[in-house]
């Protein structure tokens, strides 16, 4: 039993903020019954959450060969634009976030909970979840005023970001 949703979706500040390059949200997830956020947690940086998650899609997520600090972070303060073309970007937030190994393995993923209990997950289950969740954040953008990047490092990293996006739920 999976569950992956978003709710709330919001920018820091009330209303809508175009300069604000980060959607925030809940974020419920549940996983044979092992909860490991839910609207008790707060908000988290689900436009990262999202580009992350899309990762875990063809790459594991372990200790050691990490995707991002966390899979759901708290925040994501520097987009930082990949070197070369259709490389992953960098979203660094504070030290705040939900995390737990993924291994990918043939028809389905083992997620490896904080308290080290392995727990199978079909791997098109969570790809129908992963695209759910990204597509639901895609269209809080959509339907919010167009993002106006401070500076050019900062255009930049949401560009890449959104790149990388695209590229993988395509993918």
């Amino acid at each position: 039993m999976l569950t992956l949703a978003v709710y709330n979706l919001h920018w820091i500040e009330p209303g809508d903020q175009p300069t604000d390059m980060c959607a925030h949200g809940h974020v419920e997830l549940a996983v044979d019954g092992h909860v490991l956020s839910n609207d008790a947690d707060g908000s988290w940086c689900v436009s990262a959450a999202s580009v992350h998650l899309l990762r875990t899609l063809t790459q594991s997520h372990t200790m050691d060969k990490p995707i991002a600090e966390h899979l759901i972070p708290c925040c994501g303060h520097f987009i930082i634009p990949p070197q070369e073309v259709d490389e992953d970007v960098e979203i660094i937030g504070c030290n705040r976030g939900v995390d737990w190994q993924i291994k990918r393995e043939m028809n389905h993923l083992q997620f490896i909970l904080p308290n080290g209990q392995a727990v199978l997950v079909d791997s098109n289950e969570w790809q129908a979840a992963v695209f759910k969740f990204a597509d639901d954040v895609r269209e809080f953008y959509a339907a919010s005023a167009p993002k106006t990047p401070s500076d050019d490092f900062e255009a930049k990293g949401f560009n890449a970001m959104m790149a990388e996006w695209e590229r993988r739920r395509k993918a």
